[in-house]
């Protein structure tokens, strides 16, 4: 049944159409022309401006000098935008949502635009999740070099296909613009977040030399760094939730059911970006009816990141018990853990840093033919080329006792054990672990438990039973090591023409052709050290020999055939840990080089200090500190070939579009037809399945297989989809404009999913562990130690492309100065999106094989979302001014959870507001924004989560963000016409980030960046 609001909008659709009969077309609609402003209150007016005189439904940001966009990227200088929110990470703005939508397109000048940020994901690692994933992120775009941005919500046929909620055109300045001669201006300063070591500097410089009326050269160079000190907090792991329960294989002896996550992290984390870019732009006219233009973007962002992490042995492989019943405890109607102690056997940290490099260099050259008569031409070639590269290593530190088979892998490490009781190898024998069921396993009695307070549903706070848990280098010993990067590139070239031609008086007919070519290479790799190296035993002792599967040393001792079989994984090991063959052992006490105090770790959290693997270590050649760990082992990388990938797309379409009507009449139609014919090859890595697949590593927890265990696939997918556009509006009296939009669109599916093979997750599980698993004891396999298979997840080459009808309807009353008040009806129906199925799957493991699920992407029903934007602003003639807006947005989709069905679209907040006040008199100008968005399904991380139930089945439940408001403010002084100061401060009232598990008191991520502040000196000539 349609909804009472559906009914009405297409009523009022069917009505002005019947008002406006005729067809369109919209003269290049897109391109709006530069406009020199000076100061907030002329950038606004420039920006409604564009809007008002635009053929389509579009909203703008223009520069409020040159060099000078409000914000530090073009992400965050469209949050104010209605009917656009914003992701952050790390407290600055990635991704951009139109009408709660990420499947857009971000072009320069019209055209194809590459900044290397396409596609991202972290991949794996304590404090970090698996996989997570930020698609055509805009943060490496620096804001100062563009003349202007324009966010359509309606495309024209001439508009390039693809985004699903709207599209961002990035515009760049014409050199011929203005007067002659040469123009300067820019800004230079230093900015300062909350938490970080110390201030970084941030300028921008835009020059202009105008030769002629006919020619002109223009380069632009911008560069920042950005520090920001983050306290995170996170529950996502490998493993599922669960509820405590008799069947969960969780111990439960408080008689309550209550929810419990198998870690949780709680972070302290270093983010430092470096971005810089620079734009040469050549324009020349040889005659007055010909212009061309040829321009050059360069973009350069590195992020370097450094997370610290306690991690809590909340319901972890059998080392934590769950609450202690003995002691005080809170549990809500929900099970919810309000307050309590949670026993552990173990503590643990972990240190992750990451290392990213993006570039892109966009190259575009245009002409265009105008000689004042009836027929008008263009022509343009865009090049983009983006590479990413990201380096992860990652140093697990046990706080807890840690068992070692040192007389059969690390004899040479034998003294770092004295003081235990025989049989017993703990090189970290001080530290806490308590018996765990077997007597002596290890000398230090005392649990590693830790007291937990629900704090408001945004984190943890925990208190340890050993005072010095966290700051006493004599429990630590280096656990495990490893690494992995990702290496990507994405090349696209388009080729286009364009003709307009006026048929008669007031009616414009223009069609064209475009075609396009794209290739993205994404490649996954894993540093594996050769643990065995060239055939000998150790790298001290004499050689070795396999018997069996199984190798022997020269001393006689054995190996187990789950670590040393050559015949079945090889040399290779992923983890450098001393519990594996001829890793050393190594503690805080013979190795303190290795140590840092983190201070300010997370005061909120109840921690304000802890020690850890120095980061700082490891940031400057996160290989080669990785090498170092064991020198005498060759390291090399080896591409994950089931989460690696190409694509290669051709696309060619043309459109036709008719357009009536002029500006002076008081009305404009434009229709027309966009036919998109898109060709794609997606070449693969899958993992066979029969026989067993064999591994190039030591476990096949590892995600290596060898060549011979995956098959290369390319799959070939053609489809042409047929995108009709409608744009009306007409002056129903003075300052009244009435507009309509209409369109089919289109969005491809997302890369990473398209491309991914199957990628399997296993756990590390004790002997012990394992056997207490009555299916397994049966079985005889648990006689060792090794890794059992958890879950996987993958792509799927056969996804869809996201398709959807969209209508839209307005009214927008302009007057006085800069006077606006609007409100526009919108409604999309999405024909499918993908949803994830989870299937039980039994996978071969170190333990005979183990039965987990497997989760696949794939398409899925469709949804819809329909709302109301309200925009209003004015400037006072006595420098006071304000804007306004509200979005109300409702939508619905296939997805639900075990409490609620058809839940909205991950990141779609239904109530969205931004109020923003300024001053502008004389030399003196100020400003004070608010930015909220409310709660939405969950968008940074994951939608939905499995959650294993009390009885022994599973139930789905939901992630929510939270709802989030951000206060930014600016202060400027001009001390001359030409040169003036500027102070700003972004998210003063220190907002973070939340999501919760499905209840508002169950936390599940929590970001807090602080404050952040800047100040500036522009200057202009």
């Amino acid at each position: 049944m349609k909804s009472r609001y559906q009914f009405c909008t297409q009523t009022a659709v069917a009505a002005l159409l019947i008002g406006l009969t005729g067809a369109a077309q919209a003269q290049n609609a897109d391109t709006i022309e530069t406009v020199t402003v000076t100061g907030f209150r002329a950038s606004l007016a420039s920006a409604l401006s564009a809007k008002q005189n635009s053929n389509l439904m579009i909203e703008s940001v223009a520069p409020e000098d040159i060099g000078k966009m409000p914000d530090k990227d073009v992400a965050e200088s469209l949050q104010r935008l209605p009917g656009v929110q914003i992701d952050r990470v790390a407290g600055e703005g990635t991704q951009v949502r139109i009408r709660g939508l990420s499947y857009n397109v971000t072009l320069l000048d019209s055209d194809v635009f590459v900044t290397g940020r396409e596609m991202y994901t972290s991949g794996e690692g304590s404090g970090s999740g698996a996989g997570n994933l930020f698609q055509n992120s805009l943060e490496g775009i620096p804001s100062s070099l563009i003349a202007g941005i324009d966010v359509y919500k309606s495309p024209n046929a001439a508009l390039v296909a693809g985004a699903l909620g709207g599209t961002v055109n990035l515009r760049v300045r014409n050199a011929t613009d203005g007067e002659e001669g040469l123009k300067i201006g820019g800004n230079v300063g230093v900015s300062y977040s909350q938490g970080a070591a110390h201030a970084t500097p941030a300028g921008a410089v835009v020059a202009q030399y105008k030769f002629s009326p006919n020619f002109g050269v223009l380069a632009a160079i911008s560069y920042d760094e950005h520090d920001v000190r983050v306290f995170e907090a996170q529950a996502q792991n490998r493993g599922n939730w669960a509820v405590a329960g008799p069947t969960t294989g969780i111990d439960n002896n408080i008689g309550k059911n209550y929810i419990e996550q198998e870690l949780a992290y709680l972070t302290n984390q270093k983010v430092d970006r470096k971005r810089l870019g620079t734009f040469l732009g050549v324009n020349y006219n040889p005659v007055s009816s010909v212009q061309m233009g040829l321009s050059w973007f360069h973009s350069f962002l590195t992020i370097g990141r450094q997370d610290v992490s306690d991690k809590l042995f909340i319901h972890s492989n059998g080392e934590a018990q769950g609450l202690d019943a003995s002691k005080a405890y809170s549990v809500d109607d929900n099970g919810v853990v309000l307050a309590g102690t949670f026993r552990s056997h173990s503590a643990e940290g972990a240190t992750l840093v990451e290392k990213d490099k993006n570039i892109g260099d966009n190259v575009q050259f245009n002409i265009k033919y105008d000689n004042g008569g009836k027929l008008r031409a263009s022509s343009k070639f865009s090049y983009g080329k983006g590479s990413m590269y990201s380096e992860f290593v990652q140093a697990d530190f046990r706080q807890s006792g840690y068992n070692i088979d040192f007389g059969n892998r690390n004899a040479s490490n034998a003294s770092l054990f004295t003081g235990n009781l025989p049989g017993n190898h703990f090189a970290n024998w001080k530290a806490c672990g308590g018996n765990k069921g077997d007597a002596g396993r290890t000398l230090n009695p005392v649990n590693c438990d830790f007291s937990y307070t629900n704090v408001k549903g945004l984190y943890q706070r925990v208190s340890y039973n050993i005072a010095d848990m966290l700051t006493n280098p004599d429990y630590i010993l280096y656990k495990s090591h490893w690494g992995w990067d990702v290496k990507s590139k994405n090349d696209q070239w388009a080729l286009r023409g364009d003709v307009e031609y006026d048929v008669i008086d007031k009616v414009t007919v223009s069609a064209g052709l475009r075609h396009a070519s794209s290739n993205v290479d994404y490649d996954f790799g894993r540093f594996l050290l050769n643990a065995y190296g060239n055939g000998t035993c150790s790298f001290n002792d004499a050689s070795r020999s396999i018997v069996a599967g199984v190798t022997h040393c020269a001393n006689g001792q054995g190996q187990l055939s789950w670590e040393m079989d050559q015949t079945i994984r090889g040399p290779w090991t992923y983890y450098q840990d001393p519990d594996l063959p001829f890793v050393p052992v190594q503690t805080a006490t013979t190795n303190p080089e290795r140590l840092k105090m983190i201070k300010d770790f997370f005061p909120a959290a109840g921690i304000s200090e802890m020690l850890a693997q120095n980061p700082d270590q490891m940031m400057s050649d996160p290989k080669a500190w990785l090498q170092s760990i064991n020198p005498n082992a060759p390291l090399q990388r080896f591409k994950d070939a089931i989460n690696s990938f190409k694509i290669a797309k051709k696309v060619s379409e043309g459109y036709f579009m008719v357009d009536i009507g002029k500006p002076a009449d008081g009305f404009h139609i434009n229709t027309g037809v966009r036919v998109v014919k898109t060709q794609l090859d997606i070449g693969q890595y899958i993992l066979n399945s029969n026989p067993a697949p064999k591994y190039i590593s030591t476990a096949t927890w590892n995600g290596l297989p060898d060549v011979g265990s995956t098959s290369y696939v390319v799959t070939k997918r053609e489809y042409v989809d047929i995108l009709p556009s409608l744009n009306a509006y007409v002056d129903v009296f003075e300052g009244h404009k009435l507009r309509l939009t209409a369109a089919r669109v289109m969005a491809d599916a997302n890369p990473w999913q398209l491309g991914a093979g199957m990628y399997y997750n296993f756990t590390h599980a004790t002997a012990d562990v394992r056997c207490n698993v009555a299916v397994q004891a049966s079985t005889g396999v648990c006689s060792h130690d090794g890794f059992y298979f958890n879950n996987g997840q993958g792509g799927n080459n056969q996804l869809d492309p996201y398709r959807a009808n969209q209508v839209d309807i307005s009214w927008e009353y302009y007057f006085g100065t800069q006077g606006l008040i609007s409100a526009t009806l919108f409604w999309k129906g999405v024909d499918s999106f993908t949803t994830s199925s989870t299937i039980s799957t039994t996978v071969m493991d170190d333990f005979g094989g183990t039965a987990g699920g497997i989760t696949k992407v794939t398409n899925g029903r469709g949804g819809m979302i329909e709302g109301v934007e309200l925009n209003a602003q004015y400037a006072f003639e006595n420098g006071f001014g304000f804007n306004a807006n509200y979005t109300y947005a409702k939508s619905k989709t296939q997805n639900a959870t075990a409490f609620t069905s058809n839940l909205g679209f991950p990141g779609v907040a239904q109530n969205a507001y931004t109020l923003q006040a300024y001053y502008e008199q004389g030399p003196f100008a100020g400003r004070v924004s608010y930015t909220w968005k409310g709660s939405a399904v969950g968008s940074a991380y994951q939608t939905l989560s499995v959650v294993s139930t009390a009885t022994g089945g599973t139930k789905t439940y939901g992630v929510f963000d939270r709802s989030y408001g951000q206060i930014d403010a600016q202060l400027s002084y001009n001390i001359t016409e030409n040169l003036g100061v500027v102070l700003e401060g972004r998210n003063l009232a220190a907002e973070a980030t939340s999501s919760y598990l499905q209840y508002k008191n169950q936390p599940f991520t929590y970001d807090q960046a602080g404050r952040s502040y800047a100040l500036n000196v522009k200057f202009n000539y």
